[in-house]
């Protein structure tokens, strides 16, 4: 299924941009702006295409999961840094508030819960205010749980659509700003959090920005 699918989307994501580079024969501004919208359409579909897999991969427990004692540190100053240029481009601020202990670690599986922090602050970058913040911080529970919070100033979200945050098809945000998405990005955190023992939620409120929060065991004896 995930071939049939992606490869004749590729083809049109791989050779669309052929056609704005044809010196004989040069597309006006008005086809250069069609051929950008195929390419924006394409890769929306394209990403829309592997949430879908994705989350059907999860579903049917296709998904194996190694889970490992991670440096809660180093977890969030790599999502840090791989999520800056979003940052950047989105003209806001991200900041570390606390890391906890400095040999804090939680059991997870390493990759998923890259894909977890990754996603949860894409969603706070892009659906951010001008000029919002995004702030990150991690604690040990004296109940032997590690949490991992992400906090932004954005719009925040209301009382009734707080309850379908993490349901596939129900879109972060879609009353509030005109970001496009696929509306299944949280159904998946929420999959693989509950696949390594943990959970995940949100506190928010419109008007006041909303803050994420992951919360994994603890490894014992940090």
């Amino acid at each position: 299924m995930s071939h049939e699918l992606r490869t004749p989307l590729n083809s049109i994501l791989g050779f669309s941009p052929l056609l704005g580079r044809l010196p004989s024969d040069p597309l006006s501004d008005r086809h250069q702006r069609h051929v950008q919208q195929i390419l924006d359409n394409g890769k929306h579909l394209l990403n829309l295409i592997d949430q879908v897999l994705d989350l059907s991969r999860i579903e049917s427990r296709e998904t194996p999961m190694l889970i490992e004692d991670i440096s809660v540190r180093a977890m969030i100053e790599n999502c840090v840094a791989i999520s800056m240029p979003l940052v950047q481009d989105a003209k806001i601020e991200m900041t570390v508030e606390d890391f906890g202990p400095k040999d804090l670690a939680c059991r997870a599986d390493e990759m998923q819960l890259r894909q977890v922090l990754l996603n949860l602050l894409s969603n706070a970058i892009k659906y951010n205010v001008n000029s919002g913040k995004v702030t990150v911080s991690a604690a040990a529970r004296d109940d032997g749980v590690v949490r991992i919070t992400i906090a932004d100033t954005g719009h925040g979200i209301s009382e009734e659509n707080k309850s379908h945050l993490f349901e596939p098809f129900n879109r972060l945000g879609r009353e509030s700003s005109n970001v496009p998405g696929t509306g299944i990005g949280l159904s998946i955190p929420k999959r693989l959090i509950k696949g390594m023992g943990g959970d995940i939620g949100a506190d928010t409120e419109v008007g006041k920005g909303s803050t994420f929060w992951v919360e994994l065991p603890a490894v014992e004896g940090r």
